[in-house]
């Protein structure tokens, strides 16, 4: 024990984070097979949107004493507060904590270092927060390199983002460079906070929030409306306009047309002339994947509405373009554009399927391409699949039996979902009782209850011996009542 290696801390983490997917926090839980995990940041983003916890006075005054008590260097204190912070709901006194603090005339100078060593040492996210809190409300400019560190990983954006606030006195500033800096649930919190400072953007945000702000978002849908708005897309495309503002603009439109959960194309009230300007601008462009999917979504959008109709044969038109088509072949033959591609390709009556195939053979995760593959009307195609399939995926080890799982865990995950994806599009004549069999005995439960359903949708005497005893094995073995209870079902379809 005395030469275990020293664990590094969250901020040496994120600080030797050099791109790519971000670094597991050490204090996140292991897989359990059942838990749906937020996104990083999620749970605070909409814990703070749609109404966090109440006031806690009592737990507010108990927590100022012990920042209180921390500040003044008693290391026992220090760990207290440590271990106090990582109990749940502390977020919902930390504010008034703080207040309070402030009104007992606590010097800011040894809270602002009790929060900077914290924030050195912290190995969970939870006290980790209240460290960026504590710099936040009493430190100072030495402070931002710290923020803007851990700004960049989405968990914590949106604490970070409030300190830089402060400890910069520039809100738009502060949020713009979380903006920069984060691509997540980080992002989202940014580009809203700029938007809600709208008459207080400087050009040179507006133009990042048009250019960038959603074209490099994760979940573009969340930032597309309040980019459009505050960066004044439609003032924007009625002017000179870069390739890299075209692109921005596409972006926009695309993600607007998805829609979801926030604002849409319908809640914008100049999209139909913006996006009559964005065409006219495409017209004389080259063809990249972002412009031809905003060509390809505009198109589905505008079909829609018969007054939009003219929007509708102008995409037609640029999607016909030999260039665009010549792209777009050219990109099938891209083992990592096939799938972005693919989408555009059937938009223009172009087949992927075949050069799918052709990349699914050296794809080392190739559950997108089951997904795509799969989905084909064509018997021989999916004969060749299935084929494949039975030849390559490990059956044997995904047959390991059932259990409450709702997602497939490492290290067989991308097996696992190249199975589901087979199994949702199995019954009747698509058929193959060895991937049937398997499913049957996988421990994730959507897999089985495709299995099952699959079984309901095929005459009994197709099954095959494989199917009817993994039916029989999983009748004695599922977990879960309801899945069993189908299973049942099935199995009274076998000769006593």
């Amino acid at each position: 024990m005395r030469f275990r290696p020293r664990q590094p801390s969250i901020v040496e983490l994120i600080a030797e984070w050099d791109g790519g997917p971000p670094p597991e926090l050490p204090d996140e839980p292991p897989d359990d097979g059942r838990t749906v995990r937020w996104g990083a940041g999620a749970l605070d983003g909409v814990a703070g949107r749609h109404g966090g916890g109440t006031a806690e006075p009592l737990r507010a005054a108990a927590l100022a004493e012990l920042i209180e008590h921390a500040a003044g260097g008693a290391d026992d204190a220090r760990r207290v507060l440590y271990e106090a912070a990582r109990g749940e709901g502390i977020v919902f006194a930390l504010d008034e904590a703080l207040e309070a603090l402030a009104r007992a005339g606590v010097s800011a100078e040894p809270v602002a270092e009790l929060g900077r060593a914290l924030a050195r040492e912290a190995r969970h996210r939870e006290p980790l927060k209240l460290a960026i809190s504590l710099v936040g409300s009493a430190g100072d400019e030495r402070d931002v390199d710290l923020l803007e560190t851990l700004a960049r990983h989405d968990e914590f954006s949106l604490v970070a983002g409030i300190a830089l606030a402060s400890v910069l006195d520039d809100p738009v500033r502060a949020w713009w460079r979380v903006g920069c800096l984060a691509t997540g649930w980080g992002r989202v919190e940014a580009v809203d906070r700029l938007a809600g400072m709208e008459p207080q953007l400087t050009p040179e945000v507006r133009a990042w929030l048009l250019r960038s702000g959603c074209l490099t978002a994760d979940i573009p849908e969340y930032v597309a409306f309040a980019c459009a708005t505050a960066g004044r897309l439609e003032e924007a495309v009625t002017g000179l306009v870069d390739d890299e503002l075209l692109d921005g603009a596409c972006a926009i439109l695309s993600a607007l047309v998805t829609g979801g959960p926030t604002e849409d194309m319908q809640d914008y009230d100049p999209a139909p002339d913006v996006a009559a300007a964005v065409l006219d601008l495409l017209d004389g462009r080259a063809p990249n994947l972002v412009r031809l999917w905003a060509v390809v979504d505009l198109r589905n959008w505008a079909e829609d509405y018969e007054q939009h109709v003219a929007i509708a044969a102008r995409c037609g038109r640029l999607l016909d373009r030999p260039e665009a088509r010549r792209f777009v072949a050219s990109r099938l033959q891209r083992p990592r554009d096939v799938l972005r591609v693919w989408g555009v390709a059937e938009a223009m009556g172009l087949d992927p399927w075949e050069a799918g195939w052709r990349h699914l053979h050296d794809e080392s995760e190739p559950s997108g391409l089951y997904l795509r593959l799969s989905r084909t009307r064509e018997a021989g195609r999916w004969a060749r699949l299935v084929a494949f399939a039975e030849r390559e995926l490990p059956l044997d080890i995904l047959a390991t039996g059932p259990e409450d799982r709702l997602l497939p865990g490492d290290p067989h995950r991308e097996a696992s979902l190249c199975l589901g994806f087979l199994v949702q599009e199995m019954g009747g004549d698509r058929w193959s009782e060895r991937i049937i069999a398997t499913a049957l005995m996988h421990p994730v439960i959507l897999t089985r209850n495709g299995a099952i359903r699959a079984l309901a949708q095929t005459p009994r005497e197709q099954w095959g011996a494989a199917v009817e005893a993994a039916l029989r094995r999983l009748v004695a073995t599922e977990p879960r009542q309801d899945v069993r209870e189908r299973a049942v079902e099935q199995l009274a379809r076998l000769p006593a």
